[in-house]
């Protein structure tokens, strides 16, 4: 859908793709990536007059739930559950390669965001392992290798019995950018379920 703020309306770009899209990256007025359901990943690089609709090979049966873009060429996609996987594409889809897997029981990662071109976060629900605290995963290249937090937790809450990310697909992340030298940039993560805090 587009929305014409002069006109007041909304138009349909594209239809009849049985996909549900969950995760959504605008790169600019004419580059956005969208993922979803069944292995899609689609594309625009003329602000949708025409999309481009892929299914990524090897993962035709897994949930894309979220996306982040850098350009017309390069993108992040995101698997759910057991295993958790991320997935990365130089060549605007053609191909990927795995970046990141964790096959830990009760993985569910949630949501991904960048500060900027090189360093991101992928969060999602806790796992047996950590079993209070908001699973995380840092990158600090552009998402070409991504590790687990080594001193991190002292600045996250615990979570409780019933929290987690409730589904949240790609929205419960952001970083704030910091608005001068003087200060850092900052992590917001948002929780739901049983529990909810920012």
């Amino acid at each position: 859908l587009q929305f014409d703020a002069q006109k007041h309306v909304i138009s349909i770009l594209d239809s009849g793709h049985a996909t549900s899209i969950r995760g959504l990256s605008v790169v600019d007025d004419n580059i956005f990536w969208v993922s979803g359901n069944n292995g899609t990943v689609a594309r625009s690089i003329d602000g949708g007059k025409t999309i481009e609709w892929l299914t990524v090979k090897g993962y035709e049966q897994r949930d894309f739930r979220d996306i982040e873009a850098f350009d017309a060429s390069t993108a992040i996609i995101m698997a759910v559950a057991e295993p958790a996987i991320i997935l990365k594409t130089k060549d605007a889809g053609k191909s990927w390669f795995k970046v990141f897997e964790d096959s830990t029981k009760g993985m569910f990662l949630d949501a991904m965001d960048f500060s900027d071109e090189e360093n991101g976060v992928a969060i999602g629900d806790p796992v047996i392992d950590f079993p209070n605290e908001i699973y995380r995963v840092y990158t600090r290249n552009g998402g070409d290798k991504w590790s687990r937090p080594l001193d991190d937790a002292k600045y996250l809450d615990k979570t409780i019995t019933g929290e987690a990310m409730f589904a949240s697909s790609g929205t419960n992340v952001k970083f704030i950018k910091a608005v001068n030298t003087f200060t850092r940039n900052k992590m917001l993560i948002v929780t739901g379920g049983m529990s909810a805090k920012i």
